[in-house]
């Protein structure tokens, strides 16, 4: 069905609301599925916390790149920017070192420290500059750590706690940095950090040795003791009857513990020393991890102020569970435990933590059952075991072993090796590759260190501007190649005795155009396999991240032939509803898990381009032993893909209901995706927030944009590089067949959309009607950029309290589908506020015409002007000057009389001559007047 448009005076191009409404059907649709990735409790199978499941024994576990194709065996995962060696100036303190070394890592302020004896030096390990040094202290310093401070406490150029450990006390020095420059990123906020030369609290150990240090969001320091304790240093801004400014709480012993003398704490803890303290702030659960691999979990409070001992898993009960439920599972593999990591809700609802055994091996864990996840923790259960790389029957002989430092956030695992005394060996471990995978399955890269690895860390996210979540609150965050096109790629860090290095994970689109210029094109075994690793829609999409940027022209035109040459094959999509996790488990019980999408996609590439991965015999995956099923190859005509069926599991995602299936062209599920996914943080979120105030008179609640100026330029620059795309390669679309047909099925009591039209309907059709739709997204975040640059809240100010009511509830997609009036009513108030302050709107006029010609036509401008001159002629008080800004409104309204609000404008006149009539009544000779 051709795009049906209008042309009215004003040049306005006015699309029929069908085309808009279906195609923004179709953006929910494909937001809808981009939001059905499986959590990491899904793809591990935890289901109940009685049985352990195990996995990595298989091939599909850890798939081989190159069985898919050759082209893919040297794709690089990670990559290593740079190496900096120490500070020369550190380098020569070696040599004044008489009993103790530290070193550690500040990534927060993307610091690294170095501890000689009682000094203890702190410099910028990306580049190493910046050398600050500590030496007010007379003992030697056991352990650093880098906290925030607490709220209202200290005065506010102090950002972070510096809290050192000594073999007698506790020390907290303040630390500043320089003020950064006005046009500065947010990379620049550490740029030169100050140490306060006096510290701020000084607290006894009672000669117990503190060997590390972590704090909460909320300014709590914890302490781990070497006689097995868990301690808190507790400040306060003012000291109190009961106790002093700082004080030193046991929390393994009980809360008046600080009153017990420490030999008898000493005696009392077994001698089992605390290494290892971790907070999981989401949901404010503390864990801690002793020396002889013990697991201790400490309740914060849902508000994180209060503590409460819950529970300790001894290493060998845990080695015990897992091997009396996998059989054929090596005992010695799963201790020593060398590294804990909690696992936060943005990741999983249901598996709150991981350990990483010395093996590589991760253990999961739950403190909750899986029926009441939202509870506060009650135990310390362990669901599932992960075996390292190289333990599948086909691997490769190469594994992790002599693990002696690891890190694990957001799915990606690093573990430090040791194959001799002298250097280590990196293992990353990354699911990136493999999204949408109901099953876990990773690939691993191993990279050679120079020299032992004191410390690793992932460097903080500095994303400028900050983004909207693309997903509802309560959400897992979704893998990488739905963020790729807004979050740069993660960074991590490694500490050694010959200095720090740097490294990165490759987004999609970045591994797609390292293979097209190692390949100097499209027309390869490499580009070719990219597509069929990651499917074609999602390759599609990560096509466009390259085709649509304007940095690289001829990688631009490769991504693009790429996105035409492999792009043909066919995806299908269910239509489906989707329920969020609080629906779905707010009612109790078990629920229905969503299906995911089928990893055997008909991609109808060629007859060997469908890589199946082999499934686990019956009872593998997530209990008992396991059997490894050999590959298997089919005909892409062949290819059956399973029905999505729920089972009766709980899913933190989501669940859904599916109704129907449609067939599109990967090019065009890749060009909806790509949309959806820019979009996808605005979409279905209303635009502004409301702020209550005890005001005189109403209103009572200022409105505010949700969305600042720089966020918005960002949407709207990605809006535009997608609508240039498209403009320039429409042709390639004309007369391309979509291969729907009777492969379509319709919603029940739905009207028919775009995409599921029949064989008369062809792509070129589909993305025209997408054109216009980004079109408009575009200009309507233009206008809410020029509402937000010319203060958001006074503008709505001036709207009635029903506007302003319907503007409250109003969502990014109800503006875009639907939202003229809205608009209108922003815009006039827009230009109420200029004329209340006696400015002329031609400039702010001439800029809605630039940017939203469809939303601000030149109609509306003429309208405006008129406006404008109709007011300065009620404001002007020269007869000749009054009477010529009149003539030439009128002039003007006369110009679109068809197009305004002709009983208003009126009114307006007939009050200005009233209004000067009896001025001249007032002022003029009567017999003139009468």
């Amino acid at each position: 069905m051709p795009v049906a448009t209008t042309r009215m005076p004003g040049d306005r191009t006015v699309v029929s609301p069908e085309i808009l409404e279906n195609a923004g059907k179709d953006i929910d649709e494909y937001l809808t599925s981009d939001r059905r990735y499986p959590e990491l409790a899904d793809q591990i199978g935890v289901f109940s916390h009685a049985n352990v499941g195990l996995s990595g024994v298989n091939d599909f576990d850890y798939p081989e790149l190159s069985s898919i194709s050759d082209g893919l065996a040297n794709i690089q995962l990670i990559s290593t920017v740079k190496h900096v060696p120490l500070p020369s100036e550190l380098v020569e303190q070696f040599s004044y070192m008489q009993c103790n070394c530290q070193m550690g890592l500040f990534p927060e302020i993307r610091r690294a420290w170095l501890s000689i004896d009682s000094d203890i030096f702190v410099w910028n390990y990306e580049d190493g500059s910046d050398l600050a040094y500590f030496d007010g202290l007379s003992e030697t310093i056991l352990s650093a750590g880098l906290v925030k401070p607490k709220p209202g406490i200290f005065q506010e150029h102090i950002k972070f706690l510096l809290c050192l450990t000594t073999p007698v006390d506790v020390v907290l020095l303040g630390v500043s940095f320089s003020d950064r420059n006005a046009d500065a990123g947010p990379e620049d906020d550490y740029q030169e950090m100050h140490l306060l030369p006096e510290p701020l609290f000084t607290l006894q150990t009672d000669n117990v040795y503190m060997s590390g240090i972590t704090g909460t969001l909320n300014g709590r320091i914890f302490l781990c003791g070497r006689d097995g304790c868990v301690y808190e240093m507790d400040y306060q801004g003012t000291g109190n009857w009961f106790g002093k400014k700082c004080k030193k709480v046991n929390h393994s012993a009980s809360s008046l513990s600080f009153l017990v003398p420490s030999f008898l704490s000493f005696s009392f803890s077994g001698e089992d020393p605390v290494v290892q303290l971790a907070v999981d702030n989401t949901r404010n659960i503390l864990y801690c991890r002793t020396e002889r691999g013990s697991i201790q979990v400490f309740d914060l409070g849902k508000d994180g102020t209060k503590t409460s001992y819950v529970t300790c898993c001894y290493e060998e009960s845990i080695v015990n569970k897992a091997a009396s439920m996998l059989r054929s599972i090596d005992r010695t593999r799963l201790k020593p435990i060398v590294h804990i990591a909690p696992i936060p809700t943005n990741e999983s609802q249901l598996v709150h933590l991981v350990a990483i055994t010395q093996s590589g091996v991760r253990l999961y864990f739950m403190t909750t059952t899986p029926e009441r996840f939202q509870d506060r923790p009650s135990k310390l259960s362990l669901t599932h075991v992960r075996m390292p790389p190289g333990c599948a029957p086909s691997a490769r002989p190469e594994r992790p072993f002599m693990v002696h430092a690891a890190y694990y956030r957001q799915g990606i695992v690093l573990l430090c090796s040791s194959p001799n005394e002298e250097n280590d060996v990196l293992w990353s471990i990354s699911p990136d590759i493999f999204p949408f995978q109901k099953t876990l399955q990773e690939s691993s890269v191993n990279i050679p260190l120079e020299g032992r690895t004191w410390a690793l860390h992932e460097v903080p996210e500095s994303t400028y501007p900050v983004l909207p979540s693309p997903v509802p609150a309560m959400w897992p965050d979704p893998p990488a190649v739905v963020t790729q096109h807004a979050l740069p790629s993660r960074k991590f860090v490694v500490l050694s005795a010959q200095g720090s290095y740097l490294f990165n994970t490759i987004r999609p689109f970045e591994q797609l155009k390292q293979l097209l210029l190692a390949n100097n094109g499209p027309d390869s075994e490499a580009v070719q396999g990219f597509f069929r690793l990651l499917q074609v829609d999602h390759a599609c999409a990560t096509a466009l991240v390259l085709a649509c940027s304007t940095t690289d022209l001829e990688i631009a035109d490769w991504a693009t032939q790429a996105f035409f040459r492999y792009g043909s094959a066919t995806v299908s999509y269910p239509v489906m509803t989707l329920e969020s996790p609080g629906d779905m488990r707010g009612q109790g019980g078990q629920h229905m898990r969503r299906p995911y999408p089928s990893q055997g996609h008909e991609t109808g590439i060629s007859p060997d381009m469908s890589y199946i991965p082999p499934t686990p015999a019956l009872g593998g995956s997530h209990g008992g032993s396991y059997l490894a099923t050999p590959a298997v190859r089919q005909h892409a005509g062949s290819v059956q893909n399973p029905p999505l069926q729920s089972t009766p599991y709980p899913s933190a995602v989501g669940s859904s209901v599916v109704q129907a299936e449609t067939l599109k062209s990967g090019r065009l599920a890749g060009l909806y995706l790509y949309l959806s996914r820019i979009l996808g943080p605005l979409w279905d979120k209303r635009l502004v927030t409301q702020e209550y105030r005890v005001l005189p008179e109403p209103p009572n609640n200022w409105i505010y944009s949700r969305l600042t100026s720089e966020q918005i330029g960002w949407f709207v620059e990605q809006l535009q590089n997608l609508e240039k795309w498209l403009d320039t390669n429409m042709t390639h679309f004309a007369g391309v067949r979509s291969p729907l047909g009777s492969h379509i099925q319709r919603r029940p009591g739905t009207p028919l959309q775009t995409s599921q039209l029949g064989p008369g309907n062809s792509e070129a059709d589909t993305v025209n009607s997408l054109r216009h739709l980004i079109r408009r997204s575009r200009e309507v975040l233009s206008l809410w950029q020029i509402l937000d640059d010319n203060e958001f809240h006074l503008v709505v100010e001036r709207l009635s309290q029903e506007s302003r009511d319907r503007l409250s509830f109003l969502k990014f997609r109800d503006f875009v589908i639907a939202g003229n009036v809205a608009c209108n009513q922003l815009i006039a108030s827009l230009m109420t506020c200029f004329l209340d302050d006696n400015a002329t709107t031609d400039t702010i006029s001439n800029q809605l015409r630039d940017l939203c010609p469809t939303i601000y036509t030149t109609d509306d401008a003429v309208c405006t002007k008129a406006n404008e001159l109709l007011d300065t002629a009620k404001k002007a008080t020269d007869k000749y000057e009054k009477e010529r800004t009149l003539q030439e409104a009128t002039r003007l309204y006369r110009q679109v009389a068809d197009q305004i609000d002709l009983p208003y404008i009126c009114g307006q006149y007939e009050e200005f001559w009233l209004k000067n009539w009896y001025l001249l009544k007032e002022k003029g000779p009567k017999k003139n007047v009468e």
